[in-house]
């Protein structure tokens, strides 16, 4: 169970590492229009 919960809490910063960087790339890529 624990480690479930571990894996969840990983996953979902994981994610939201990807979301971030995502939002960065969309950031830049809206200034070079």
């Amino acid at each position: 169970m624990a480690r479930e919960i571990r894996i969840n809490r990983t996953w979902i910063k994981s994610v939201g590492n990807l979301g971030n960087i995502f939002w960065e790339f969309s950031k830049c890529f809206q200034q070079s229009w």
